[in-house]
């Protein structure tokens, strides 16, 4: 990042500490509002966030030069996947996310833009995230694979309308997406 107040750096060029694991936790908290509402990545992804896990070492993060406090982080998750029975090294993308009072800064671009160069340097062969289209467009990520589908047993359905007034459950279509 070229920037005279901020730097950005990748967790496994950090010395780890559980400070830095809780340091992480904390920011990501706080940057998505889970102060305010009680909720928490442990307990929401214990896997990834749980007491004994070092998720720091693969996000990447902006600091403050002047403060050493977390400004910005993208967190980068390794998994392997296996197609046709060969295996690909991937990347989900999390956690991306600024501190609320530096936003309109670039900060989050700064960290996608370095996480995308390490997972490439890395050896991914792809990556993939559940946020918005708009929002990570133009960093080359595009939505692909997606298909849902539901499958509700009778059994599920006779149980919830039980005693349920007003319940109804109708296809989704088209049309009922608005613009």
């Amino acid at each position: 990042m070229d920037n005279k107040l901020f730097e950005t750096v990748n967790g496994e060029d950090l010395e780890f500490s559980p400070a830095l694991q809780k340091a992480y936790v904390d920011f990501i908290n706080e940057a998505f509002g889970f102060n305010e509402s009680g909720e928490d990545f442990k307990k929401l992804l214990p896997k990834l966030f749980g007491e004994t896990r070092s998720t720091c070492r693969t996000a990447t993060f902006a600091f403050e030069k002047s403060t050493g406090r977390i400004a910005a982080c993208a967190g980068r998750f390794p998994v392997k996947l296996s197609i046709s029975w060969k295996e690909f090294k991937a990347f989900g993308i999390g956690n991306v996310c600024c501190r609320k009072d530096l936003r309109e800064q670039g900060l989050m671009s700064a960290v996608m833009r370095e996480a995308v160069e390490k997972m490439i340097k890395d050896g991914a062969a792809l990556s993939f995230l559940g946020g918005m289209r708009q929002r990570y467009n133009h960093f080359g990520i595009e939505t692909c694979g997606t298909r849902n589908s539901y499958h509700v047993l009778s059994k599920t359905l006779k149980n919830l309308t039980l005693g349920a007034k007003g319940v109804e459950i109708l296809p989704v279509t088209g049309s009922d997406i608005k613009a």
